[in-house]
């Protein structure tokens, strides 16, 4: 019987949107895009974690701002996710690694979301309720999974729209559940409100700023996503 090698190790990096999946791809990273949605994480992310055996799970992408002070394009290292009465801490070795390699970025607590916040009052409740700087809908599910694991997790997020930035409905039914573009239902929505346009192309240029500061700062992190010591435990597998 011929000798078998063993798996290299590989962080997952968990998204909403198959963009922000292909930012986080690269060497030593496996990545999931569930859309957003709820129901498709629950089934696949526990199937991706028997296939791959992960050392670490990122939740990667951009976020709605709570905090008044974050613009578009602020880059925020999670170091607590709050899901309703729980408190998740990310892994503090992975977070320190993440400031080192990305010093403009701030640090601070995600809130979890199970949808887009639409209105600067929406977003200012749950700021006040929680003191989180952002919220998004993923990283509640990763980190609860994580913590059941007992697998390290950090989150990396940027600011797309802001506190005070209202998104229009056209753009709250823009995502497949496989985090890929619906663009027939943005156009239904879209003819139903056009005057929604204006607002609707102010979001789509925070989305490309925030995008694009996100793979500036994910070329930043290298392989595996900047988890401590990746380097050491490829030379130990190897």
């Amino acid at each position: 019987m011929g000798h078998v090698a063993p798996p290299r190790p590989v962080v997952l990096a968990v998204c909403g949107l198959k963009a922000e999946a292909r930012i986080a791809a690269g060497l030593g990273v496996a990545t999931l895009a569930c859309g957003g949605d709820a129901s498709t994480l629950a089934h696949r992310l526990p199937q991706e974690y028997d296939r791959l055996r992960p050392v670490g799970l990122m939740s990667l992408g951009i976020a709605g701002g709570l905090d008044p002070r974050l613009a578009t394009g602020d880059v925020l290292i999670g170091s607590t996710v709050i899901a309703d009465e729980a408190q998740y801490e990310c892994d503090v070795a992975w977070r320190r690694a993440l400031v080192r390699s990305l010093p403009g970025a701030v640090v601070g607590p995600l809130a979890a979301g199970d949808h887009a916040l639409a209105t600067p009052a929406d977003k200012s409740a749950l700021y006040s309720r929680t003191l989180a700087r952002a919220v998004d809908m993923e990283s509640q599910h990763v980190a609860r999974f994580a913590s059941a694991h007992g697998v390290p997790f950090a989150a990396l997020r940027v600011i797309a729209d802001p506190a005070d930035r209202a998104l229009p409905s056209a753009a709250l039914v823009g995502l497949k559940p496989d985090g890929s573009a619906a663009i027939l239902k943005v156009i239904l929505a879209l003819m139903k409100t056009p005057a929604e346009m204006p607002a609707l192309l102010q979001v789509a240029n925070d989305s490309r700023h925030a995008m694009a500061r996100l793979l500036s700062s994910r070329l930043c992190l290298g392989p595996g996503l900047g988890f401590p010591d990746f380097g050491k435990l490829v030379l130990d597998m190897a």
